[in-house]
């Protein structure tokens, strides 16, 4: 810390006693500081007070029951919604196994249809396409056998 000397002794006692003008100023200031802060702190209390006097905040018990009594209804709509839901698919997929059954060829072979094949496995679908001595596999509900065609066409009614 340096010193210097004041050239006088009345400006050495105007630098070492304060100014009346700035004490005076800093009074005001810290009267404003106080006030501004008791007006906040009010402020903040009043809000504070408000918020606590919600029904919300100051008893949420009923609310917290009602919304577990709505939690109740939907989760019971959504399992009832889900059930009927699976009961539809599950109708509908005895519906389409059993017409898959009736459509089936085994279902065919069963009511005592046969499937004729010719070498290579195509299907034979026109008689003409096996002229005498055509190696053919017939395939009937329990196995199947092997024949040659004679040639002849039968007509079918």
């Amino acid at each position: 810390m340096s010193r210097t000397s004041a050239p006088t002794p009345t400006d050495a006692a105007k630098r070492v006693v304060p100014d009346v003008g700035e004490a005076g100023l800093i009074g005001q200031l810290r009267a404003r500081a106080t006030s501004r802060l008791t007006q906040r702190i009010s402020h903040d209390i009043a809000q504070l007070e408000q918020l606590r006097s919600r029904p919300v905040l100051r008893s949420p018990e009923p609310i917290i029951a009602d919304r577990a009594q709505e939690l109740w209804l939907l989760l019971s709509r959504g399992r009832d919604t889900v059930a009927r839901h699976l009961d539809a698919a599950s109708r509908k997929t005895s519906e389409l196994r059993a017409s898959l059954r009736a459509l089936s060829p085994a279902a065919t072979l069963a009511r005592g249809y046969a499937i004729v094949h010719l070498d290579g496995g195509v299907i034979l679908r026109d008689a003409a396409d096996a002229p005498a001595g055509t190696a053919l596999t017939i395939t009937v509900n329990r196995g199947s056998l092997a024949a040659r065609s004679d040639g002849e066409i039968a007509e079918s009614t």
